[in-house]
């Protein structure tokens, strides 16, 4: 269970910088956490994909939200989207077929953030007259926004803005993000089996 796999990453953090930071992580958050170690990948320019240690007889379920370290901050890597007894497969946040309600943290602007070929992030759907700057923090809004209800925590980081376009139609903006987290090579993940909206 958790437990047991908290007291595993504990006694593993002490001679090992990123579980130190990704168990600070856990006890930041005020959700409940299971460490999880990535076992297979699946990368190509617009699936991305990583099969994870976890599964039903660890209580995952589809549509989980998953957490990664981002530089010792929780930062949102992605969703559980299939499970099996033992494993679980998890799609990042930078799939093509990602897409996640989020916010700029200095405006409050409101879009929708999504994956991008490439490993890369988009934050679309933001109204014009709202304000995005370069370098701005996006994160996770944990709320509505039209038919999508948000399957995420609220605050979680997702990148930084790098540029921001005019979108042909006059009425919004798009902003190219760049992911807080190292999609490539990470080998660990915190999946949020629970967590209070609010």
């Amino acid at each position: 269970g958790a437990q047991q796999r908290i007291a595993e990453l504990t006694e593993a953090a002490r001679e090992n910088d990123e579980l130190r930071q990704l168990l600070g992580i856990t006890e930041a958050l005020d959700m409940d956490l299971l460490p999880v170690r990535v076992i297979s990948r699946d990368p190509s320019n617009f699936r991305w994909e990583v099969g994870i240690d976890a599964g039903e007889a660890d209580g995952m379920r589809v549509g989980m939200p998953v957490v990664g370290n981002a530089d010792g901050t929780g930062g949102l890597a992605g969703t559980v989207i299939a499970t099996t007894a033992e494993t679980a497969r998890v799609r990042f946040t930078v799939d093509t077929r990602s897409s996640v309600i989020a916010v700029d943290q200095a405006s409050r602007a409101l879009g929708e953030v999504q994956g991008q070929g490439g490993g890369q992030l988009v934050f679309v759907r933001v109204p014009l007259n709202e304000t995005i700057e370069v370098g701005d923090t996006v994160v996770s809004a944990g709320l509505t926004f039209g038919q999508e209800a948000s399957r995420y925590p609220a605050g979680l980081l997702i990148g930084t803005v790098q540029a921001v376009e005019p979108d042909a139609n006059q009425v919004t903006q798009t902003a190219f993000v760049r992911p807080a987290l190292e999609f490539d090579d990470v080998e660990r993940l915190l999946v949020v089996v629970d967590f209070t909206q609010g």
